[in-house]
């Protein structure tokens, strides 16, 4: 049923055109075709191809058919008339399937695309934009872009470069892909791209702004510099540790051959106990950052005593 009703639209229209016409005629107003030519455009442009050819038809033969009485010249003109109406179905349902493709394009595009005036107040809004804003597009449209969208402390240089690319054509905003902060409808920043092209049409310029949140981009980027610094810092405590153990090893292995010996005194064997837990507490040490160059799961650190109390200790013992 519901197929039918662009056809009865068309019927409906050039029913009232031919109504007027012969209102007009009885005035003494000749308008043989440019009344039902209004028909066949709106019926071509509410319905598409079928209802535009129909109301075409109809308009002919209701002229045809003397609904208004045809003088010598109007056989050529009927004939005119039904070309223009084929011309005119076949011009409004490729223009109005045009747009149907744009809008669904648009409509289904993952990024926002803006479009705004020479003003920079926005005109149309598409769904992407609502969601990435969280502006509904009734709010959107007219309201003005950097107003809406660009954090407080970069907005009048946004406005300056609009209006610089208003005036001159160019500037650092139209043709690039930039790379800045957005604000959305809760007043929370976050990192976008922007492109904004100049359209090309008549009259006062238009723009058409795409615009890309890339918050989940950049925390891969910061997770990528994350990892690449904790690789970083794997490769240094893996040379580290293979400095200090070999250094170590014969340390200990010395402390641990003078304490064997049988003619130290009781203040100089505790003294080389000291020295031999502080280097096992090294080695413990080492060994933690051994397993970071293995990514591993690190156990609590050592209760290694800060550098401060070690020197205490030390002066008290009349080691420094």
């Amino acid at each position: 049923m519901a197929r039918l009703i662009p056809y009865a639209v068309a019927v409906a229209a050039v029913a009232a055109s031919i109504v007027l016409r012969l209102l007009l005629a009885r005035a003494g107003v000749q308008a043989p075709f440019l009344l039902t030519a209004t028909a066949v455009l709106v019926a071509a442009w509410y319905g598409g191809i079928g209802p535009g050819l129909l109301a075409t038809a109809v308009a002919a033969l209701s002229t045809a058919g003397s609904f208004v009485p045809l003088s010598r010249d109007e056989g050529l003109s009927l004939v005119v008339f039904v070309a223009e109406g084929v011309l005119i179905t076949w011009l409004s349902a490729s223009l109005r399937a045009s747009e149907a493709r744009q809008a669904a394009i648009v409509g289904s595009a993952l990024d926002a695309i803006i479009t705004l005036d020479h003003r920079g107040r926005i005109v149309e809004f598409n769904p992407a934009a609502e969601r990435i804003s969280g502006y509904e597009r009734a709010r959107a449209v007219g309201a003005e872009m950097a107003a809406l969208l660009v954090p407080a402390p970069v907005r009048d240089a946004h406005r300056r470069a609009f209006a610089r690319a208003v005036a001159t054509g160019d500037g650092t905003l139209i043709g690039r892909r930039l790379e800045m902060t957005a604000q959305r409808a809760d007043g929370r920043e976050f990192p976008v791209e922007l492109t904004i092209t100049r359209i090309r049409s008549h009259g006062r310029p238009m723009f058409t702004g795409h615009l890309r949140d890339v918050t989940d981009r950049k925390a891969a980027e910061e997770t990528a510099r994350r990892e690449q610094t904790l690789r970083s810092v794997a490769t240094l405590s893996a040379a580290t540790a293979h400095e200090i153990n070999n250094p170590l090893a014969v340390v200990i292995g010395n402390l641990e051959l003078m304490e064997k010996s049988e003619t130290l005194d009781a203040l100089s064997r505790e003294r080389l106990q000291r020295a031999a837990s502080a280097s096992y507490r090294i080695q413990e040490i080492v060994a933690h950052m051994s397993r970071i160059t293995r990514l591993e799961r690190l156990t609590p650190l050592p209760n290694v005593p800060d550098m401060l109390d070690i020197r205490r200790s030390a002066e008290r013992e009349g080691l420094v």
